[in-house]
């Protein structure tokens, strides 16, 4: 995947957040509670882009 490819995967994810996030207000609480549990699982589990595992030998 090229970095150009990335942004645009990176930005089209953020828009969708963003839509979730302006309708929220309005959603059933079972959509909330579920919108906010895989954010927390997100802020608890961050992926790191930057570091690779290094392998166990």
């Amino acid at each position: 995947m090229s970095f150009k490819e990335f942004q645009k995967e990176l930005s089209a994810v953020g828009y969708k957040l963003w839509l979730k996030l302006q309708r929220l207000p309005k959603a059933d609480p079972l959509e909330i509670v579920c919108f906010f549990i895989i954010i927390l699982f997100i802020g608890k589990y961050p992926v790191s882009f930057y570091s690779s595992p290094s392998p166990v030998w």
